[in-house]
């Protein structure tokens, strides 16, 4: 059931579940998984994969969901991680009897963004469906390639993902200042060109606004990894905001941002002008808030917080900073998404 802008189904909570002609299906499976109980897998592993229109081939696991509003919604499915012998597997989504979108796996290839899909033993994959009528529907999920393990799936049906609202300023363009426990501010701001945010074009590289976000072009490869400050200083595209923190202390840094492939997914922290830290493979193809980490500022007052650019290509959309445990995000929640919705069915019980 749709209530405060989700609905979040753990996998092997499905309403029903059928089986194909060749005796595929899917099954609950315990001790599996991040979020839930365990989670649910294709079977037999031995299947061939399914061609053809899913919807006559494939065995589907059936979710019946009550949604409250319309529209097109932004759809995650968490996936534990596996291969086949190709190197990737596929699975698809639909909603009642559309055709299927099939949603393909981060392959073996793509050394980065696996490496962190099996170090937090879950990979997100985002697509979307259009609920064009409130009520009743059904969220179906597909076999393409067999032993495929999902976790959970998501629906959001409000877009929070710009939360925390973005907080005041000094004198309406001056420094940006907290409001309560957080100051939060859209990366954009850069373009003012000022002492309160700037940025800098070095290496042949360009800061550029695309809109509501901004990025770094050409996305060709370009990569300054020395982290020496007279190489930063020298040679990396620059963003750079002047904050005003309340009091001394250890604040963390959640940044919204997307990376277009495995050689565009990273960049080096500054305070104050001097380098503190480098975010790697970062592995975030669609825009989510990352809490990335701490950092600690010496003293009230005015501070400098610097971007520069290690990879061209890399997206950056709203940066916070925030001295409590808030979350940020789609509905407020981490990276493991928000606690299962009421069922207003009994569970199934296994």
């Amino acid at each position: 059931m749709e209530a405060n802008g989700y609905v979040s189904i753990e996998a092997e909570h499905f309403s029903s579940v059928t089986t194909n002609a060749t005796g595929s299906s899917w099954m609950p499976i315990d001790y599996v998984g991040r979020t839930g109980p365990g989670a649910l897998l294709n079977h037999p592993s031995t299947a061939d994969p399914i061609a053809g229109d899913l919807r006559n081939n494939a065995p589907a696991a059936v979710y019946d969901i009550y949604f409250t509003s319309t529209g097109v919604f932004d759809v995650d499915v968490y996936r534990v991680p596996t291969l086949n012998h190709n190197g990737g597997v596929s699975y698809g989504l639909s909603l009642d009897d559309e055709v299927p979108v099939v949603i393909d796996g981060t392959h073996r290839s793509v050394t980065g963004s696996w490496l962190e899909n099996a170090r937090t033993h879950t990979e997100v994959r985002r697509t979307s469906i259009e609920v064009a009528t409130p009520g009743v529907h059904q969220l179906k999920l597909w076999m393409v390639d067999p032993a495929v393990i999902v976790d959970k799936i998501v629906v959001y049906t409000k877009d929070a993902s710009d939360a925390p609202p973005v907080t005041p300023r000094e004198n309406g363009d001056g420094a940006f200042l907290f409001e309560g426990d957080t100051v939060c501010f859209d990366v954009e701001t850069v373009f003012e060109d000022t002492a309160n945010a700037w940025y800098v074009n070095r290496s042949g590289d360009t800061i550029t606004d695309r809109g509501s976000f901004v990025g770094c072009e050409p996305d060709d490869g370009d990569n300054w990894s020395n982290i020496s400050q007279s190489s930063l200083d020298a040679n990396n595209p620059e963003l750079g905001w002047r904050v005003k923190f309340p009091a001394a202390g250890s604040y963390r840094l959640w940044v919204k941002l997307r990376c277009p492939n495995t050689e565009s997914d990273s960049f080096h922290l500054g305070l104050d002008g001097n380098y503190l830290q480098t975010f790697n493979s970062i592995g975030r193809a669609v825009f989510d808030w990352l809490p990335l980490t701490n950092i600690d500022v010496p003293a009230a007052g005015y501070h400098d917080l610097n971007i520069w650019i290690r990879e061209d290509g890399i997206e950056f959309d709203r940066i916070a900073l925030t001295n409590s445990d808030r979350r940020f995000g789609v509905a407020g929640y981490s990276f493991f998404g928000p606690p299962e919705s009421f069922n207003s069915i009994t569970p199934r019980l296994r």
